[in-house]
């Protein structure tokens, strides 16, 4: 995937009169000069020029992509102060985004408009002099073609994704616990442009990443010039030791926006877990005024993102308290006026007494993939992820963690769970904690690049798990289908099966390609027509045959 975007950052509307020479027209004090280049970057004398384009007479934002306004002001108490602005579309509708201080650089609102058109907004806050602000933005068209909007749960196949567009999501992650943990200092955050480079170049779409970790028990400590545990700054005032939760820290996150927003313009979805209870953290008490700052915090920063799945914590079953979990996730939801998915990780007894509070499942299963992905399915109308079935070995034979496999067992379970119909996440040992080899390529990730193409090609939310169609089916024999118009069929290596294909019209044909796997080599085979066919795969490599009229 190529990055057609040339600027990198939020664009920041600085409110001031528009005397100024352009700008958002704005009421009340505590305003600076109109236009600026990027967040947090340098006010100018007219107009803007950042993710939202530029305008002379007023500020433009391309559809979906995220807008700072700043609106000035202080804070006396972060806990108790607070700031919205209601914003109003070319058709009426209106969505109501929290803000959130900046330190130095006082409040600000983070807009993304979803809807092309002119949009209005009005301020209404706490804090004196800041209610009442009012300004426009031009919403025009997305330029960057790996931007679709924000991921939703399909409607009408609800165990699966698509994008505000329309476009179908088909979500394979990769696990990156420390990306935005890794550059401070670093405005270029070149240690995260590298990683994502990696994963979005072969076809992985989102990364489940923490807000905040310290340190792992099996890495303690910093062991080399590779682990970034513990990190060099914190989400809030103080330190790990001696935490201020009573002040946000915006160096921190100035560096997480910059993540976020290279993840947008590559077009990978940000799996932001807001807790994570074995990485020695130091959270602010259950629902205190300091967790309730960091979570309404947190969620007013990035919602404007599209390209956000919430999840409330890693290891939420170390979380014994129900009702705090069930808390946090409502607070979410009610701060996120974009109302993005919502999950929480490694759960199971949570998924089942509060299904109604998620919209999917997040899943650490590593044991009978397969079966478990029908399991959790026909438990419950969403979308099931496996986030974390295996851990693949260094390339060099190494690990950090306990535990890692071969590259073509993690690669082969992967492929048990997208046959099932589910997503999976995919774990580097030298990716996945707080060693991170950020330049290094894991080995045979091409073959994930592969089954990705495959799967981009059907219309993936109308197949659905049909091992009934093959015969012998099991571990690594497998078929997706939709019955007469598409089928999948899945072999683990040498071999054949033998695929009913009765529900294809009578005098229709389908045509088919085998796919390697491993290799990327493809092999058309003859055209069938209605019955029962006989098919082998032409290699001794993992292989899927797709089939179409």
């Amino acid at each position: 995937m190529s990055n057609t975007r040339k600027v990198v950052g939020c664009l920041l509307i600085a409110l001031a009169p528009l005397a100024c020479g352009g700008g958002v027209s704005s009421s009340g004090s505590g305003g600076a000069a109109a236009g600026s280049t990027g967040t947090g970057g340098t006010t100018g004398g007219g107009g803007a020029t950042g993710t939202g384009g530029s305008s002379s007479g007023g500020v433009s934002a391309q559809q979906w992509h995220p807008i700072d306004i700043a609106l000035g002001g202080t804070s006396t108490s972060q806990e108790q102060d607070s700031l919205s602005a209601t914003f109003t579309g070319p058709s009426g509708q209106t969505l109501k985004v929290p803000g959130f201080f900046d330190g130095p650089a006082g409040w600000k609102v983070r807009f993304s408009p979803p809807v092309i058109g002119a949009w209005t907004y009005l301020s209404s806050s706490s804090v004196s002099g800041l209610s009442g602000k009012t300004g426009s933005v031009q919403c025009v068209a997305n330029t960057n073609p790996l931007v679709h909007g924000k991921v939703v749960v399909d409607a009408t196949s609800p165990h699966y994704f698509r994008y505000e567009d329309g476009t179908q999501y088909i979500l394979m992650g990769f696990e990156a616990d420390w990306l935005g943990l890794m550059d401070f200092g670093d405005t270029s955050i070149g240690k995260a442009k590298s990683l994502i480079d990696i994963y979005a170049s072969n076809g992985f779409n989102e990364v489940l990443m923490n807000v905040f970790a310290y340190d792992t028990g099996w890495e303690n400590g910093t062991t080399s010039t590779y682990d970034f545990g513990p990190p060099k700054s914190f989400p809030w005032k103080g330190s790990n030791a001696s935490p201020d939760f009573t002040q946000m820290n915006p160096d921190f996150f100035a560096n997480f926006d910059r993540v976020v927003q290279y993840l947008l313009d590559k077009g990978v979805v940000a799996h932001i877990m807001f807790k994570v209870y074995n990485k020695s953290v130091t959270w602010p008490s259950d629902a205190s005024a300091g967790d309730n700052l960091y979570f309404t915090y947190v969620t007013a920063r990035y919602q404007a993102y599209p390209n956000i799945l919430w999840d409330f914590s890693k290891e939420s079953n170390n979380e014994p308290d129900t009702a705090y979990k069930t808390g946090r996730i409502a607070l979410i939801r009610s701060t996120d006026a974009y109302h993005h998915p919502i999950s929480t990780h490694t759960d199971t007894g949570y998924y089942s007494s509060s299904a109604s509070n998620l919209d999917f499942r997040t899943d650490q299963n590593q044991s009978d993939f397969y079966s478990t992905i029908i399991s959790h399915r026909n438990a419950n109308n969403w979308p099931v992820l496996n986030s974390e079935f295996n851990y693949q070995i260094g390339n060099d034979g190494g690990k950090t963690y306990t535990y890692a496999a071969d590259t073509l067992s993690v690669f082969a379970d992967a492929v048990e769970i997208a046959l099932a119909g589910g997503h999976f996440g995919y774990y580097y040992t030298y990716h996945a904690w707080d060693v991170v080899r950020y330049a290094e390529v894991p080995s045979g990730i091409g073959a994930y690049k592969n089954l990705y193409g495959l799967l981009s090609s059907t219309a993936w939310s109308r197949l659905s798990p049909s091992d009934s169609l093959i015969n012998n089916a099991g571990t690594g024999r497998h078929c997706l289908a939709n019955p007469g118009a598409e089928y999948v069929a899945y072999l683990g290596g040498a071999g054949s099966l033998s695929l009913n294909v009765t529900q294809v019209p009578a005098g229709s044909k389908l045509n088919g390609t085998w796919l390697n796997l491993i290799t990327g080599q493809t092999q058309a085979i003859s055209a069938l027509s209605n019955g029962q066919a006989s098919l082998t795969n032409p290699w001794s490599d993992p292989a899927i045959l797709h089939l179409l009229p």
